[in-house]
């Protein structure tokens, strides 16, 4: 059964932090507004409509037995993933950001994560997620 109270106070952290957050009644997904993209002096992030953006919103499709699961671990897309906007610096897109049936959604790929079911919460998924984005764009060069 699907950890409520866990998952409540998680939000209420993420809600403390300053960060505005949506979930249906059966918190089945989280979606995170206001993630501040990592700031660079040589380039320009933009939307899938090259609008320019400084911050994105993260789907997040949270796994029944949360936190013992983490969420978006999969070489295919994963039945609960994490979901960025599809989101381009300096027009390249960025790598292992894959485009899904969740427009205008993509699904960000990991393969795996070092997870402590007992420390690790969804504040964790969002410093990851944004440790990931500064990652992958220093690995392709883009930055």
């Amino acid at each position: 059964m699907r950890n409520r109270r866990f998952l409540r106070r998680n939000l209420d952290e993420l809600q403390g932090r300053g960060y505005q957050v949506e979930t249906p009644w059966n918190m089945s997904w989280v979606c995170v507004h206001g993630i501040a993209l990592p700031g660079t002096t040589t380039g320009e992030w933009t939307d899938h409509e090259g609008r320019g953006i400084v911050e994105i919103s993260v789907l997040i499709d949270i796994p029944y037995d949360f936190p013992l699961s983490p969420p978006g671990i999969g070489y295919s897309h994963p039945t609960r993933a994490i979901h960025l906007p599809r989101i381009y610096y300096n027009g390249s897109k960025m790598k292992d950001l894959y485009d899904c049936v969740h427009e205008p959604w993509a699904w960000l790929c990991f393969q795996s994560m070092r997870w402590d079911p007992e420390q690790d919460n969804l504040l964790s998924v969002l410093a990851l997620v944004e440790a990931s984005i500064s990652v992958r764009l220093r690995e392709a060069g883009l930055c």
